[in-house]
């Protein structure tokens, strides 16, 4: 069912693009036409001529198309087709050398080589209603024909101009439209319906012929200024130099229905649609809504150029931002050692973010730390986001010791204990990612700790960042001897030897004997001279012994007379109280009882 269709606009966003038949370039406007290009195309796919787009086709110039083929210019000028090919339609001569310009008919494919020749491929016999019914030798090129500069093709006809101003067509001529008028002029562009031609004169008016029954081809059109032409398969659209359209013939499907657009730079048409590129790059569409509506699934982006085939549309849009990650680099040591290094196409700002507030405005970046970095790349055909991960990798490398002291020697102090040399300051080692200055050297025992006589082990360990450590093994020798010492309390150089340490050299109050019998007392100890204290003065386990003893008896009554049966021995020449040197009482509990009363 055939439905008028309310004019589409479509504002430029990120996509791919691609395109299709009777391409019509334009200028627009601010476009980055130094940048690669994309082609975006939508509508009819029922033989692929929307998706089937070769991979070899990076930087499309012009795009247009048949029924249901699509025809494409490169920039290198190298033709590609895809699509339908029941006729030969999208098999492009191996030979056909450079192509600066293209057209496609219903069923067959011209190209205008740069050396003005012309190449045509598909139907190539006369009509046969069975075996052959797409031929009407629209691709049987006169012989000898050149100096063309420009091509256009209809349903089965081609129609060509020629540097001197000469139309020369082939093909079918049912409705006329081989017939070149007497008063066409001097031409400089020229386009094909399906049985209907227009030229666009030097003097920028309009001049059509062919099938007129949609009244798409008057003889007589007034409109001026014309500096595009285009034809669909019944409608025909010029394109005024204020940026204005007009249009003409089949308006069932809305096709001319474009009057109120302005700043249009660029047209083609369709069988039964429209579309118009505008200054800003943005496209609308009018027609045949299953040929013509915009996409939304990406949104077309920034269009330098529109085309149509009969039933699909097109447009040629300047890329998205490419962006390849060439590398990353992780980091080390937990360092800022990364980086990342990418290509970025067709962008204009390139802009990084990252961990901890990163931002950065080169493509490449260094000295990063690890993280999730995302670059944004804005450019006239878009932005594109590609999120990178700079990860880091594990330090494993072990510091390396180059020099230490590995043996040292220190003599005991008096308790044969001696603070540990500091090994670890004698160390000189490197690493790969901590600088020398920040490893951390220790050692066991730390260094001011107390060790023994003897031979003792010292372990140096440095450690990295990272927690990488190695170790190496020093010598701590201690000399002296160790011996008892004793307390000498009362400083007569004889010892306590209840209390006693073993010492390397004496301490203040310590002998080297243990002899003394009290060391409260500095009149006792040995080699003293015994006294007649009822000590023992010589430390010999006898008391007052070699001395001259002296007998004295008890008297109880204190008569002076004392009772022999109780007397002691003493080396006192003095009686002790109580005791006399007489031992002739007989009754001794009696003071009047003694010798001589």
């Amino acid at each position: 069912m055939r439905t008028n269709q309310t004019p589409r606009t479509l504002s430029p966003s990120r996509g791919f693009v691609v395109f299709a038949a009777s391409l019509i370039a334009a200028t627009v406007s601010g476009s980055a036409f130094s940048q690669s290009s994309s082609v975006r195309l939508w509508g009819d796919n029922s033989s692929n001529q929307c998706t089937a787009i070769p991979a070899a086709l990076t930087n499309p110039t012009r795009i247009t198309g048949g029924n249901y083929h699509t025809i494409a210019l490169d920039a290198s000028g190298t033709v590609f087709c895809w699509g339908r090919n029941t006729d030969g339609q999208s098999n492009v001569p191996a030979a056909i050398g450079v192509v600066q310009a293209i057209a496609g008919g219903s069923y067959h494919s011209v190209a205008l080589k740069a050396d003005g020749t012309v190449a045509c491929w598909g139907p190539t016999g006369a009509f046969n209603s069975i075996s052959n019914p797409n031929q009407f030798n629209q691709c049987a090129v006169p012989a000898g024909l050149t100096g063309v500069t420009a091509i256009t093709a209809g349903w089965k006809h081609t129609l060509v101009l020629k540097s001197d101003g000469t139309l020369v067509g082939w093909g079918t001529n049912d409705s006329g439209q081989l017939t070149t008028p007497t008063d066409v002029g001097v031409v400089s562009k020229i386009a094909a319906g399906s049985r209907h031609n227009l030229v666009l004169r030097t003097n920028g008016t309009v001049r059509a012929w062919g099938r007129n029954v949609e009244l798409q081809a008057p003889s007589l059109l007034s409109y001026t200024n014309v500096t595009a032409i285009a034809a669909g398969a019944s409608h025909s659209i010029a394109l005024i130099a204020d940026g204005t359209l007009r249009c003409w013939g089949n308006n069932l499907n809305g096709q001319c229905n474009g009057s109120t657009y302005t700043g249009i730079v660029g047209i083609a048409a369709g069988s039964a649609h429209t579309v118009a590129l505008k200054s800003d790059g943005t496209v609308v569409t009018f027609g045949l809504a299953s040929s013509s509506s915009l996409p939304t699934n990406p949104p077309l982006s920034l269009a330098t150029s529109v085309g149509s085939g009969g039933l699909h549309t097109a447009a040629i849009t300047v890329a998205a931002p490419t962006v390849v990650v060439v590398s990353t680099t992780p980091t080390t040591c937990r360092g800022n050692m990364g980086a990342i290094d990418a290509t970025v196409t067709n962008a204009t700002t390139t802009t990084w973010t990252g961990p901890n507030g990163f931002t950065a405005s080169t493509v490449d970046l260094s000295n990063i730390f690890a993280g999730n970095y995302v670059l944004t790349a804005i450019g006239a055909g878009g932005t594109t986001v590609v999120p990178v991960t700079v990860v880091n990798t594990p330090d494993i490398t072990l510091p390396v010791v180059a020099s230490y002291s590995t043996n040292l020697t220190a003599a005991a102090g008096q308790n044969c204990t001696v603070p540990v040399a500091n090994f670890a300051a004698t160390v000189i080692a490197s690493d790969n990612c901590t600088a020398s200055g920040a490893l951390v050297i220790t050692q066991s025992p730390a260094a001011g700790s107390s060790v023994g006589l003897g031979l003792n082990t010292v372990v140096i360990t440095v450690r990295d960042e990272s927690n990488n450590q190695v170790s190496v093994n020093a010598t701590f020798h201690v000399t002296g001897h160790s011996t008892v010492c004793y307390r000498d309390l009362d400083t007569d150089t004889f010892g306590n030897p209840a209390i006693s340490g073993f010492f390397c050299t004496a301490p203040l109050g310590y002998v080297a004997n243990g002899d003394d019998c009290d060391d409260g007392n500095s009149f006792v100890h040995p080699g003293q001279s015994e006294q007649c204290n009822d000590d023992d003065d010589d430390c010999d386990h006898f008391v007052d012994e070699d001395l001259p003893t002296y007998d004295y008896y008890i008297d109880v009554d204190h008569d002076g007379f004392g009772d022999v049966r109780i007397m002691i021995t003493v080396c006192s020449p003095t009686a002790p109280a109580g005791y006399v040197t007489d031992n002739t009482d007989c009754n001794d509990a009696n003071a009047t009882v003694y010798p001589g009363a």
